[in-house]
């Protein structure tokens, strides 16, 4: 193998493939009631039971207030959900519609797997009212669990008959530690053949990414992690 091709592989191949975040250093954050550290689903993957037209999953976590995701009309339950990489220590879900949208109640369950097969329920199934004065945002705490995948489970809403969602957030307690670049979106300064900068953060590390040769000082890699990361204490190349 070519020399820049191995010191591209070793810096970029684990670059952002291995940001992790350590959030023991927030005092006073603790237990059921506050969570720490930034959303965890941000960017992540996310599915559906079902979709209405051009409200599609990925509105879920395009950290956009304004766009939403809605299911099939007149057809319950429907259920939404996030994928968030690994195995995450969470105690809160935040969810939102749309700030101009009229007050709201969906009955809801959330539900955690760490395979997105066998699904256990994290909240049982209650009324959430969305109400447009405090900015249509709902926050549901719950004792720390560890899971993976993330669901919100929808058998009614008063405002429309399907499951309506703009944002489904997860947050962490003050212990999570977790990789924040890996499925996040990527930039660079350009890349040889292949060897896109999409590689450093698919958490496998027999791709890579891989600069021009003979591209300095151009030679560039960065992963946006979607939101403020306070508390972010370690890069591993």
């Amino acid at each position: 193998m070519r020399r820049h091709a191995l010191r591209w592989r070793v810096l970029a191949g684990a670059v952002v493939s291995s940001v992790l975040m350590t959030l023991s250093g927030f005092a006073g954050l603790s237990g059921q009631a506050t969570a720490a550290g930034p959303n965890l689903a941000a960017g992540k993957p996310t599915a559906v039971s079902s979709t209405n037209g051009s409200y599609v999953s990925a509105n879920l976590d395009d950290s956009n207030q304004a766009t939403y995701w809605e299911s099939t009309n007149n057809v319950f339950p429907q259920w939404a959900q996030v994928d968030l990489g690994s195995t995450q220590s969470i105690n809160q879900v935040v969810l939102k519609l749309p700030t101009g949208w009229g007050a709201r109640t969906e009955t809801l369950s959330l539900q955690g797997s760490t395979d997105n097969s066998t699904f256990a329920t994290i909240v049982s199934s209650a009324n959430y009212t969305f109400d447009p004065s405090t900015s249509n945002v709902v926050t549901i705490n719950f004792s720390a669990m560890n899971t993976r995948y993330v669901r919100v489970n929808i058998t009614a809403n008063t405002g429309w008959p399907a499951g309506q969602l703009s944002e489904l957030e997860v947050y962490g307690n003050t212990t999570s530690t977790g990789n924040l670049a890996q499925g996040k979106a990527t930039a660079e300064g350009g890349h040889t053949q292949t060897y896109a900068s999409g590689n450093a953060v698919d958490g496998n590390q027999s791709t890579y990414w891989e600069g021009p040769a003979n591209n300095w000082p151009a030679n560039w890699l960065q992963v946006d992690l979607g939101a403020a990361t306070a508390g972010l204490n370690k890069v591993v190349v």
